[in-house]
């Protein structure tokens, strides 16, 4: 998901300076510029107001400051999530008697509660003397 352009947006307006803006985000100042122009044309709305060597949000851009940014923490929730799926614990707990048995039961509740995302399974072994 890209997310850039919303950045950009974020920037400027946390900086209040395209210039400043260009280097934080590592982009020209032109092309930063730009982008804002194109995206006020497409809008057909301005999202700051310039004034002396200060940019301030418009109503319009106070609005798609709040949607950049909640479009951005959805982003991170998402990573976050398929990142923690793909990061599961599996833990193989292997006994051999009825003591196993009953430690997996007392135990494993507990343990679970602390990490609820731990999958587990029992195997049971057998010792030959």
């Amino acid at each position: 998901m890209e997310v850039k352009y919303l950045k950009y947006i974020i920037a400027i307006a946390n900086e209040r300076n395209m210039t400043k803006a260009a280097e934080k985000l590592f982009v020209s100042q032109s092309s930063l510029s730009y982008y804002l122009s194109k995206l006020e044309q497409e809008l057909g709305s301005p999202l700051f107001f310039r004034q002396k060597n200060e940019l301030l949000p418009t109503p319009a851009g106070q609005l798609y400051l709040e949607a950049a940014q909640e479009v951005i923490s959805i982003q991170e929730r998402l990573y976050q999530n398929i990142f923690n799926l793909k990061n599961k614990s599996h833990i193989v707990i292997s006994t051999t008697s009825q003591w196993g048995d009953k430690m997996f039961s007392d135990i494993i509740p507990v343990f679970n509660k602390s990490f609820p995302e731990a999958t587990f399974e029992l195997a049971r072994t057998e010792i030959f003397f």
